[in-house]
């Protein structure tokens, strides 16, 4: 089993679809770490049930964040 982690920022647009695409037997959470969106991004994430995580912008921050 594995954990997805997605960094995002204003992805209301994707997020749906990408969440969809991590659906797997394998995949055992979704973590979507938002480094401060003003778009529907994180109540989309979490209506498809990821695990929301918001900080500030950075994707190594993000990342980090995420695996912690």
């Amino acid at each position: 089993m594995i954990s997805v982690i997605i960094p995002t920022l204003n992805e209301g647009r994707t997020i749906e679809s990408v969440l969809a695409r991590t659906q797997s037997q394998w995949v055992k959470e979704v973590i979507v770490v938002d480094g401060g969106s003003t778009d529907d991004t994180v109540s989309k994430a979490r209506a498809r049930g990821a695990r929301v995580i918001e900080t500030d912008r950075g994707r190594a921050r993000q990342m980090n964040l995420g695996a912690q």
